[in-house]
């Protein structure tokens, strides 16, 4: 077996059986190339993911040395997994500080039942008998990974920490760590002469990254340098990714023109890419040309089925055209590729309300809310479509739930005063009109129903 596959497997092994018994586990592993580490904690990820683990990256520093005292504060750490990076970088004497927080609470690790793996460079390794004797005694397996990394495994880890698109959420959850891991890939990473098409694809990523963290001069950069490594035929589907990314970027730096001028630069590389049709649809969209848009985004899903974000395109899109028929059938069809996207059930059971299908609306605002369940809008949008099935109190519960989640928010005590004012109950409408107009003192329609509430009642009278 590949070393580096066995020392996954060992450490896989202890982890997944301390998971299993709910006990702690502390396993050092010890490396010469900071490729190995990479290699070792990408795979190892992998593994205790599909247990159900988180992986936290914990990086030591001179103001968060102590590390059994911060473990022992995060909460929910029986579905965690800590990693532990750079204990030689503790401050204080000689740098040595994390190494005597371990050794002075120790036993912190073993009654909170942390799950860590220190990952050590040779030299910290060979600190931890003599600076932390007591913390070594505890510890539960030690894994050395001193091989030097072959091409073939680098070549692997950098294809499996690519992404297929750049999506802004994703992207976003890799800073810092995912940032750091694919620097320091690159500053390893041979000449780019003799591995071009690695490097440009680390680029990539990185220039992801920085679009993601609106970075975009970063990212432009990357991108340039990226497409100048990857010359030649052999390099069109990596080249044409870059040209999206710098799509994208454009995008997002308000240049549409120079941005569908590089989209359609890597369709003329890649002309079955999905995602370059979806990007146009998006531009064309923007600039009004929205029967243009719907072409480019029936494109992409001609071409990608599985595409449920050009779905979900065609579907605002025909919105916007009236055609609300095809936009229930297009966010119906995202659906049924992707169920866990709260936006776009709401986005169907507006649909069905313009189509006039209260009855249809109601189960898909349900979900929302299901996936939801702390999101104001969710609430809302479900207390509107019980109003307009008749279920009465439903909807007042769900728009006074709405309401305490968005305690700024005006539109669920408006509607709440409407409801209550349909059913005459004047004393609640003009507690809940109050209300809507001291949060937006602006909506004049929200003052003409509460003075209409005090002209009823002086009507009665």
């Amino acid at each position: 077996m590949d070393p580096i596959e066995d020392s996954v497997k060992t450490l896989f092994e202890e982890l997944s059986l301390s998971v299993f018994w709910n006990r702690p586990s502390i396993l050092i592993a010890t490396y010469r190339s900071k490729l190995n580490c990479i290699d070792a904690q990408f795979w190892l990820g992998k593994k205790l993911k599909r247990i159900k683990q988180t992986i936290v990256n914990y990086q030591v520093n001179e103001e968060n040395f102590d590390i059994p005292l911060i473990l022992k504060e995060i909460p929910d750490k029986q579905n965690k997994i800590f990693f532990i990076t750079s204990l030689s970088q503790g401050g204080g004497s000689l740098e040595l500080n994390a190494f005597r927080a371990l050794n002075f609470r120790r036993e912190l690790l073993v009654e909170q039942k942390i799950r860590a793996v220190f990952w050590l460079e040779e030299k910290e390794a060979d600190l931890l008998p003599t600076q932390a004797l007591d913390f070594w005694a505890f510890r539960h397996r030690m894994v050395e990974m001193f091989n030097e990394p072959t091409s073939r495994r680098m070549v692997n880890l950098v294809r499996n920490l690519d992404w297929p698109a750049w999506d802004l959420e994703k992207l976003k959850a890799e800073i810092p760590f995912g940032l750091e891991l694919r620097k320091e890939l690159l500053a390893k990473i041979p000449d780019w002469k003799k591995s071009p098409s690695i490097r440009a694809e680390l680029l990539h990523m990185i220039a992801g990254i920085y679009w993601a963290n609106n970075e975009y001069s970063e990212s432009l950069a990357l991108l340039k340098k990226g497409l100048n490594i990857a010359q030649g035929q052999d390099f069109l589907p990596i080249k044409a990714r870059l040209w999206i990314g710098m799509g994208l970027v454009q995008v997002s730096q308000g240049h549409p023109d120079l941005a569908t001028q590089a989209f359609q630069n890597s369709l003329k590389l890649a002309p079955q890419s999905a995602e370059a049709w979806a990007n146009l649809a998006r531009i064309y969209r923007g600039q009004n040309q929205l029967n243009t848009a719907l072409e480019a985004a029936t494109k992409s899903v001609s071409i990608d089925p599985k595409f449920y974000e050009s779905w979900i395109l065609i579907g605002d899109i025909s919105n916007e055209l009236g055609m609300q028929e095809n936009a229930a059938l297009a966010f119906k069809k995202s659906l049924s590729i992707y169920k866990k996207d709260a936006s776009t059930w709401i986005k169907l059971g507006d649909t069905y309300r313009l189509l006039g299908r209260p009855a249809d609306s109601l189960p898909t605002f349900k979900n929302a809310r299901l996936l939801e369940p702390q999101n104001s809008d969710t609430w809302l949008k479900l207390g509107l479509a019980y109003r307009d099935v008749g279920l009465v109190n439903n909807a007042v519960r769900a728009l006074y739930k709405a309401a305490r989640l968005n305690p700024l928010g005006a539109i669920p005590w408006k509607k709440l005063g409407d409801i209550y004012r349909s059913k005459n109950n004047l004393i609640n409408a003009r507690k809940a009109y109050k209300a809507a107009t001291s949060l937006d003192p602006l909506d004049n329609n929200a003052k003409y129903s509460l003075d209409a509430c005090y002209l009823k009642k002086k009507t009665k009278k």
